[in-house]
């Protein structure tokens, strides 16, 4: 029995093991996905992208490719997943329109994206109705992009916007213009789609868009740049934001534009795609992406969270998130590990640690750390009636200058701050922490004055 059992393996080490290579054929996609080889590894992909826009002042295209204008200042929904799908995150896009004291003109103010329970203020569906807003439910069938959240057809855009309001701090915003839209004067509108205007859009014999033409139906843009310049009376910024919308689709289409701000007198961006992150310092060199219009920074500058900061103030990066150099964090649920981002090795050094007596490790505003177990308040009315942190109650007219609160007596991990009052003086309050001098003044109601001083 040994003799065959070592026979046996012989016989198995003299072919060699052969794995099979990972293959679509063994992997099983949700419907409206299908599997493709990306970097040798079977992925479910969506069979189909959509994109719905919106631009200009303010023009809408939805996922089907519906297009209407918009005349409304509240605050509305532009997508959302409308009932759960497996496989799909539940999101939600919002848009808060606004005018700018002309009641014919309006543009995007604010974008909020909702995602994952996360907000931030900047797959296609199995049968269609998974999404919907302003933007319609991406089935493939325009004829339906009007429905309301109730399911009906909305007869007009006004009825449509109004269906998809959604309620926040302002409550006299208005889904028409006040008074009525009015139309552009036909004349006006054919002297702003000449080729030195919106007709760069649609000129063919060496137009700066004419290879687009083909991918991006140029007709809607060239309506949109007209209507635009008509009630913004012709303002430059209108007719590059509108040839700029143009472009932004050609890309989206995998078409390069070449040169157009010149012809169009527009202020000039560079082109890239993929810029230098504190992230990644060697994206550029390494980028795939088609090149797009985009603002970039400055040599010795990278790009961190929008913004461009010195290369030196990159700071570190841990389990994905990015640090400031010197800033500390927790990295557990417990605060049992304090880490800090070296600033001169940019490294993460980490040392056991425990929250304060009188601390309690908790989440605020996403940021793990220990904090207060407990607060109080101490407060002064108008009528120089005072209450302290412990609720004593007392009357007090004096008109000097007084100390409210301040750190009496340096502690480790408690900032040092001081609290003044004076009443019928200019600056009632004032407040120093981290050597930054604060005022509330009666001269400015409504705003903080801040020196950075060293005394009061």
């Amino acid at each position: 029995m040994l003799l065959i059992s070592l026979l046996f393996l012989v016989f198995l080490l003299s072919f060699p093991l052969v794995i099979p290579k990972p293959s679509c054929s063994v992997v099983l996609c949700r419907e409206g996905t299908i599997c493709k080889m990306i970097n040798e590894q079977p992925k479910c992909v969506p069979v189909s992208r959509g994109t719905c826009w919106a631009g200009g002042y303010i023009h809408y295209r939805t996922f089907d490719g519906w297009v209407y204008d918009f005349h409304g200042n509240c605050t509305y929904t532009v997508a959302k997943t409308c009932r759960d799908a497996a496989g799909l995150p539940s999101f939600h896009v919002m848009v808060k329109s606004e005018n700018s004291g002309n009641t014919q003109v309006f543009y995007i103010g604010s974008v909020t994206v909702q995602v994952d329970g996360v907000t931030v203020t900047a797959a296609r569906a199995e049968a269609g109705f998974v999404l919907c807003g302003l933007c319609g439910n991406y089935n493939g069938d325009p004829s339906d992009d009007f429905r309301t959240p109730d399911g009906d057809l909305a007869p007009s855009v006004t009825a449509l916007e109004k269906s998809w309001a959604v309620e926040d701090e302002d409550q006299f915003c208005w889904h028409d213009c006040i008074g009525g839209c009015r139309p552009c004067d036909p004349s006006i509108t054919k002297k702003y789609k000449e080729e030195a205007l919106c007709g760069l859009i649609t000129k063919v014999s060496d137009g700066p868009f004419s290879q687009c033409h083909s991918k991006v139906d140029p007709t809607v843009y060239l309506d949109n740049c007209a209507y635009d310049l008509c009630h913004n009376e012709g303002y430059r910024k209108a007719l590059c934001e509108a040839l700029k919308a143009y472009v932004d689709a050609c890309q989206l289409e995998g078409v390069r534009i070449g040169e157009w701000r010149q012809l169009a007198r527009c202020r000039e961006y560079r082109f890239v795609s993929c810029p230098a992150t504190c992230v990644d310092q060697s994206a550029p060199s390494s980028c795939q992406e088609p090149c797009v219009e985009s603002c970039q920074c400055k040599d010795g500058f990278m790009l961190s969270q929008g913004k461009c900061i010195p290369k030196s103030s990159c700071g570190c990066q841990f389990e994905g998130h990015p640090y400031a150099p010197n800033e500390s964090f927790w990295v557990d649920e417990a605060c049992g590990t304090r880490c800090i981002c070296n600033a001169t090795t940019r490294q993460v050094e980490c040392v056991a640690a425990t929250c304060k007596h009188l601390e309690r490790c908790g989440l605020v505003n996403g940021v793990r750390g220990c904090y207060p177990s407990s607060y109080a308040t101490c407060s002064v009315t108008r009528n120089l009636h005072y209450a302290t942190f412990d609720g004593q109650r007392y009357d007090f007219q004096g008109t000097c200058r007084y100390q409210l609160t301040a750190l009496c007596k340096k502690a480790e991990g408690l900032v040092d701050f001081e609290v003044y009052f004076q009443e019928n003086n200019t600056s009632p309050l004032q407040i120093k922490v981290y050597q930054t001098k604060l005022k509330i003044s009666n001269q400015f109601p409504g705003k903080v004055l801040v020196s950075f001083s060293n005394c009061l």
